[in-house]
Order: structure tokens, then C-alpha cells, then sequence
């Protein structure tokens, strides 16, 4: 990441660990083939980024593989 971002491994690496990432941990990559799923997926995260105001947001995993 460090090469493609231009940037030290060593900011990555801090950036990771602040954010508790843990990449090198992922079992598996689920993937798409909803021409939609960006925006779908934009939409969501945004609720949670900056919900309405009095607003109430749940989640509800449809798969157990989600």
C-alpha cells in the first residue's frame, strides 16, 4: 500500500494501527455484482457518518456471511 499510495510504510503502518486495521488477519474478500453497490453502500455509510438528526439506524445482516 505504502508503494501505491506514494508514501513510508512506516505512516501506513501507523495509520493502521490507530485505526486498529488488521489486513493481514482478513480470511476472505466478499465481493459484488451489484452495479449499484457503490452508491448503495454510500448511502449507508453516510447514515452512520452523519445520521439525521433524532435519528435511529440499525443494522440487519440478511447472510450469515456478511
Amino acid at each position: 500500500m505504502a508503494a501505491v499510495m506514494k508514501v513510508g510504510k512506516e505512516l501506513i503502518r501507523k495509520v493502521w494501527k490507530e485505526a486498529d486495521l488488521k489486513p493481514h488477519r482478513l480470511e476472505r474478500h466478499l465481493t459484488t455484482k451489484d452495479p449499484d453497490f457503490e452508491r448503495k453502500a454510500t448511502d449507508i455509510i453516510g447514515l452512520y457518518l452523519d445520521p439525521p438528526q433524532h435519528a435511529a439506524v440499525f443494522c440487519v445482516d440478511e447472510k450469515s456471511a456478511i
